[in-house]
């Protein structure tokens, strides 16, 4: 992806929604580039994020860092968000992330730091720094996905089935370097085929308006936000059609690996969408959702994907 691209994707997002974040990757690798595109997303009324993971900072020469974090806020950043956990500590050392998060109270840079935590819970050693700094700590579980599907079983907190409620990620649409769109930020990357629901297009086939104009009208991506893929597997798990055709795992890390399964395949992903037509499913997602929009303790439990 190129400046140009990015600066030509983000004059089409205020049409879809009032924020964007560039993440990665490590998009300060490219903090020439980042700058003006914050710039140009503020100037279009955007809120504006961006996520590190520090890798590049250099202790040696931490006024690199003082000078792209006064850099990001002049530039009209609304919130640093900094990846910090064990996980994350393989590849860049804690005290970057410390040094960053520091830097950032200290200009006047709203940030949070999010932690992918395993089973064992968060690393007490990193959230007791953050609660000494007063930094806010978002921790998140880890999904056996991508590269984490290499950890060891301990790692991870199963549960006989995947979580109930919408998905508080469908279309928060990813745009990749490649020009692949996906529905949600992370876990739809990992679609096995390119029929899934949750691969939107491709950027260098067709132009990034209509891929988000099609997205926000397509039903059934609109019901994993309502009622998530729990909710879509109960419409159709006792179809005779698909019996051995859908897929059920013995455990679940989170909804995604369910949201994954049974939008790779066609014939779910069809059944699904004729059980979407009908007029009272149709009724009972709208109110779902309506009620969603409208309950601050309906919000609070909906669950992220991870």
């Amino acid at each position: 992806m190129t400046p140009a691209q990015a600066s030509e994707y983000l004059k089409i997002i205020p049409k879809y929604s009032d924020q964007v974040c560039f993440t990665g990757g490590e998009p300060l690798l490219y903090y020439n580039e980042i700058l003006p595109l914050i710039r140009q997303a503020k100037e279009l009324g955007l809120k504006a994020t961006l996520v590190t993971g520090g890798g590049w900072v250099s202790q040696k020469k931490p006024e690199i860092a003082r000078e792209r974090m006064m850099g990001l806020k002049e530039a009209g950043l609304d919130t640093l968000l900094v990846s910090w956990d064990d996980y994350h500590e393989e590849f860049s050392p804690a005290e970057n992330a410390l040094l960053l998060v520091e830097i950032c109270k200290e200009i006047g840079l709203p940030n949070f730091v999010r932690g992918v935590m395993s089973a064992f819970g968060p690393n007490p050693r990193i959230e007791q720094k953050l609660v000494n700094i007063d930094v806010n700590y978002q921790k998140v579980s880890v999904l056996r996905l991508g590269t984490a599907a290499t950890l060891p079983e301990e790692h991870f907190t199963f549960k006989a089935f995947a979580g109930k409620g919408g998905c508080s990620t469908a279309l928060q649409a990813v745009i990749e370097p490649d020009g692949n769109v996906y529905a949600c930020c992370g876990p739809a990357r990992f679609a096995k085929k390119p029929s899934s629901p949750l691969v939107l297009g491709n950027t260098a086939d067709e132009d990034l308006d209509s891929i988000l104009h099609r997205a926000v009208r397509d039903p059934l991506v609109e019901a994993i936000s309502s009622i998530g893929p729990y909710g879509l597997f109960q419409l159709i798990k006792d179809e005779p059609s698909l019996r051995g055709l859908l897929p059920v795992r013995d455990r679940y890390t989170g909804i995604c690996e369910l949201c994954l399964d049974m939008n790779d395949v066609p014939a779910v992903v069809q059944r699904i969408r004729e059980r979407l037509d009908d007029d009272g499913v149709r009724m009972a997602i709208a109110a779902a959702h309506l009620y969603s929009q409208t309950s601050p303790e309906l919000r609070a439990l909906t669950p992220s994907p991870m």
